[in-house]
């Protein structure tokens, strides 16, 4: 018997979508399906799955499940486990630049204990590998479609998505500047809201909810972030609709020209020639081949996997993206920078309005904003790096953490861990191998050092990550580091620099407290409310509760703003000068407590620039 585990069960689930398909294409195998049932806990289902197994495990051949929220966790271990990669939230939150939850640690658990991993393409698996952190080889093949079903089209241009950014909402508006047909958008009513206030002043854009209409010569634009498979483009396929995606998405790798094709990411110009390309080859296209073809590869590997005679492949993350977009040099260096520093990424791209725009209240009853990490702190882990030099400090610091500890449990013994890097710090490549799987195992980093090599290779490691410098001095700090903060030991100084959006100056003895203080501040909220900093008295509580967009700031200005600028510093300056209003949420104001205390125009500036690196999304209102 194999066995699937739904942990979802939602029609609208690309999960629950694949097993569908799988139980269709799975004819040489006794097929059975566990799925979650409505407002089943997830802790309940996980023991549930459990007992089925234990119910089952003499007529069980394999048991498959998702990574995503590690369903099978309470599954015995001797099990014939297989874990597929379909894209958990973690590598969706990476993606956008946001924190990683903790799961991650229970979703890198139940990869290492699985008899073997799969994924649908070759870019699902390198981007899991980097981001959950493991090391194995993935049998790589793709998801099942529906069997081609020929749907009459209406010549149209389609969006089918969620309103999210990792769908790529967030160059609908560059797409639709450029695009001299209309375009419809399919979705949910987060979808519906953005088109509301960000897209229905275009005259060639309409909402259309969430009837999949679309087949035969009609056109799906895909302009998601990250995709292992798409079940979008899944679904075109099967109606005969002719899918425009960019070229990182793992269904490229299974389907070419004309049934698909593909632009370069994230260069819109050459997205809109693409559907425009597509027009002229829509009736050329074999979909019914197409979608045969893939089928055929997920059958064969399906089964050689299940049996155990498909070589699995080992997947090496820079080459991959090198070799496999063959993309130029130039684009090369921007797919990686996006999947190492999303933030820096997005700082340095010339898609502002993805960080900057200009907001209108929203209307619609939302519930508020999921946190990134668990609330409870008891999945907080935290790390003290030290090298030589700080080794007599770090004995006697640890003694005092472990005194202030008793009720907090990121400082105590289970989940305070220390490592020591005394040899000279080379390349970033050498460093990553040997350190990214451990240091992800953490949500804050302490630094004790003075070489500034060896920071600049931990922030650029742990992005996600909260990394805090510990040093004895501030005359050499490197301002543009993008730490979450500086604490300066023995140095009780009452003029502190400015540059640096946390800096805090302690003693030894002080420390601990400060440690601990810095951490419950730096950790998520059920809510992260709204707090007035410039011309804002009132505390408004359904800003909070409806701030479903993600954003951290909301800055209204007294006039609008010329686009055009060198550089982007000169355009914080602008925010600046004519910045009426500033909100900023709990989390926002003391992870940039010295630039937003006493602030005035000057101090505005440096924060937005700081903000905005760090990838802060900031609502500017007009």
């Amino acid at each position: 018997m194999y066995v699937f585990v739904d942990p979802f069960a939602r029609e609208n689930s690309g999960v629950s979508k694949y097993i569908e398909n799988c139980l269709d294409l799975a004819l040489n195998f006794e097929t059975r399906v566990v799925a979650r049932m409505k407002d089943e806990k997830i802790s309940c289902f996980r023991e549930r799955v459990a007992e089925f197994y234990e119910e089952n495990r003499k007529k069980i051949f394999i048991i498959e499940a998702p990574e995503t929220l590690h369903a099978s966790a309470k599954i015995h271990d001797s099990s014939k486990l297989h874990i597929r990669l379909h894209g958990s939230k973690s590598i969706g939150n990476y993606c956008q630049g946001l924190k990683i939850d903790p799961s991650v640690y229970d979703e890198r658990k139940e990869i290492n204990r699985a008899n073997f991993i799969s994924a649908p393409s070759s870019y699902a698996a390198s981007v899991s590998q980097k981001i959950i952190g493991f090391k194995r080889d993935i049998y790589v093949y793709p998801n099942p479609l529906e069997s081609f079903q020929n749907k009459t089209g209406n010549s149209k241009i389609y969006f089918l998505g969620r309103g999210e950014w990792l769908k790529g909402i967030g160059f609908l508006r560059n797409i639709i500047e450029n695009l001299s047909e209309d375009l419809y958008l399919l979705g949910d009513e987060k979808l519906f809201d953005f088109y509301n206030t960000e897209l229905k002043k275009y005259g060639n854009v309409k909402f259309e909810g969430n009837n999949k209409k679309f087949g035969f010569t009609d056109i799906i634009i895909i302009p998601s972030l990250f995709e292992t498979f798409s079940m979008v483009a899944g679904e075109a396929l099967s109606r005969g609709t002719t899918v425009v995606c960019w070229k990182n998405l793992g269904v490229t790798e299974w389907v070419k020209e004309p049934v698909l094709l593909s632009s370069e990411p994230w260069n819109s110009n050459d997205f809109v020639k693409k559907i425009t390309e597509s027009h002229h080859k829509a009736r050329k296209c074999d979909f019914d081949l197409a979608v045969k073809s893939i089928n055929r590869y997920f059958v064969s590997g399906f089964e050689s996997a299940a049996l155990g005679t498909l070589p699995p492949k080992t997947i090496d993350f820079d080459t991959l993206e090198i070799n496999r977009l063959h993309m130029e040099k130039r684009s090369s260096r921007k797919l990686k920078k996006l999947m190492r520093d999303p933030a820096s990424f997005f700082r340095d791209s010339r898609f502002l309005p993805f960080f900057l725009r200009e907001g209108i209240k929203k209307k619609g009853k939302k519930k508020a904003k999921e946190n990134n990490r668990k609330n409870s702190n008891q999945d907080w882990r935290t790390l003290l790096i030290f090298d030589g030099k700080h080794k007599a400090d770090i004995e006697s610091l640890v003694f005092l953490l472990q005194e202030v500890a008793h009720d907090f449990s990121p400082l105590g013994r289970e989940n305070l861990s220390i490592l020591n890097i005394q040899e000279s710090i080379g390349s970033f490549d050498d460093f990553y191998k040997k350190y990214f799987d451990y240091l992800s195992d953490f949500s804050f980093i302490f630094v004790f050092t003075s070489r500034e090599r060896l920071i600049h290779h931990i922030v650029s490691l742990v992005n996600n990550r909260d990394v805090i410098w510990v040093t004895n001095g501030y005359a050499n700090l490197d301002f543009q580091l993008q730490v979450s903060a500086v604490i300066i030991l023995d140095s009780l100084s009452k003029s502190l620099p400015e540059d640096l959006p946390r800096l805090i100056s302690t003693d030894k003895d002080g420390f601990a407290m400060t440690a601990r203080r810095l951490l419950q501040e730096l950790g998520p909220r059920d809510i992260d409310y709204f707090l007035p900093i410039m011309n804002a008295y009132e505390f408004d509580f359904e800003i909070s509760k409806k701030n479903d967009s993600g954003s951290k700031v909301i800055l209204e200005l007294t006039t609008d703003i010329n686009s055009n600028f060198n550089d982007h510093a000169t355009l914080c300056n602008e925010l600046a000068i004519r910045t009426k209003k500033l909100m900023v949420t709990e989390s926002i104001l003391y992870r940039y407590k010295n630039l937003l205390t006493d602030i005035n125009k000057a101090k505005l500036a440096k924060f937005l620039l700081s903000a905005t690196k760090n990838g802060v999304f900031i609502d500017v209102r007009i």
